[in-house]
């Protein structure tokens, strides 16, 4: 097996809280033939002066002071300085397995690959939920690769391989030469915008089985969790850049363009618990929502696999959008939140 750098990028904001368990966590790898990319976008709290602390105590920690930009932001400036034949990235508000980069070097080849592990939702009751990949563990290359990863890319409940930048290692020159698709103005689902094309463009994916090494901490209190006035101007900007994507990458245009309408109603889901979070005329904001978007006939036109018990109540508006369903869901949704 080739000894090959890796860098493992952090993007940092307002991590004070949790910014040490992280670096730790990373420090503390087995493999040794690693940097450390810590990328300060620009804090207000101590994140930037612990991330120098860090530099001080070991020598493989290369620190990025710059001015807020948000993820992406903050993504492009690690890959920029990163000397790795592989890149990793973990948010600063989770944490990895001391064995994450050791275990998944092992699978190493030098191609245009990616490796993917699994990951554990870290709740802050302290219960824990495993989150796998929807395809088999299993190396996929040619045929296979196509058949049962690309052709199924987009468009499912559960993807078919998580579009996390994290829980991976990426050969670097996939993400440096798609840099190009990154939409700085998208703040949701910006890893969608970031690894669609470099998984289009891998000729190796690997999904490992088992494997929980990353661990993603659940913040109930984080703003995703709170009314988003943005989110509908958000999701197009997310839609232009996969539509853009897919178009350039993907020669199944028909295919193509099925996988694009699915994705886009799963998203559209996203925006209606968005409505739901609005403290006034939550029932008529989602009727109006779906008019505005004329979900229902794009759901009759691409009906989609609908399992899990809160999307399928969704859906159930998605299709069948009225006073009685909507006022359903929006009741479900106030009992849920009260817990």
């Amino acid at each position: 097996m080739a000894d090959f750098f890796i860098s493992v990028i952090v993007p940092v904001y307002g991590a004070e809280k949790y910014l040490e368990k992280c670096v730790n966590s990373i420090r503390s790898q087995t493999y040794d033939n690693m940097e450390i990319i810590l990328v300060d976008d620009g804090s207000k709290d101590r994140s930037g002066d612990m991330c120098d602390e860090y530099a001080r105590k070991d020598d493989r920690i290369k620190v990025i002071h710059k001015e807020n930009g948000g993820l992406i932001s903050a993504w492009m400036e690690g890959v920029r300085v990163a000397g790795g034949d592989y890149l990793s990235f973990v948010d600063s508000d989770d944490f990895v397995d001391s064995c994450m980069i050791e275990e998944m070097s092992k699978y190493l080849t030098g191609k245009n690959e990616i490796i993917c592990c699994n990951h554990m939702i870290e709740h802050e009751d302290g219960r824990q939920t495993k989150c796998a990949h929807g395809a088999a563990p299993g190396i996929y290359e040619g045929l296979e690769l196509e058949q049962k990863i690309f052709r199924n890319i987009l468009g499912n409940e559960n993807r078919t391989v998580a579009m996390s930048r994290c829980m991976k290692l990426t050969r670097a020159g996939l993400i440096r030469d798609n840099l190009g698709y990154l939409d700085k103005r998208i703040r949701m689902a910006e890893d969608v915008n970031a690894m669609l094309p470099v998984m289009l463009d891998a000729e190796r994916i690997v999904v490992m089985k088992d494997s929980y090494y990353y661990h993603y901490y659940y913040n109930d209190k984080s703003m995703v969790h709170y009314y988003d006035k943005t989110m509908n101007e958000n999701m197009k900007y997310l839609d232009a850049a996969i539509k853009k994507v897919m178009e350039d990458k993907f020669s199944d245009k028909e295919l193509s363009a099925v996988m694009v309408e699915k994705e886009e109603l799963f998203m559209f889901m996203l925006q209606m618990k968005n409505e739901l979070k609005h403290k006034g005329g939550r029932v008529e904001r989602v009727l109006d929502l779906i008019k505005e978007e004329d979900i229902k006939n794009r759901v009759k036109k691409c009906p989609l696999v609908v399992k899990d018990k809160g999307n399928q109540l969704l859906y159930l508006v998605m299709r069948k959008p009225n006073v009685v369903t909507a006022s359903i869901l929006t009741a479900a949704f106030s009992l849920k939140n009260r817990g």
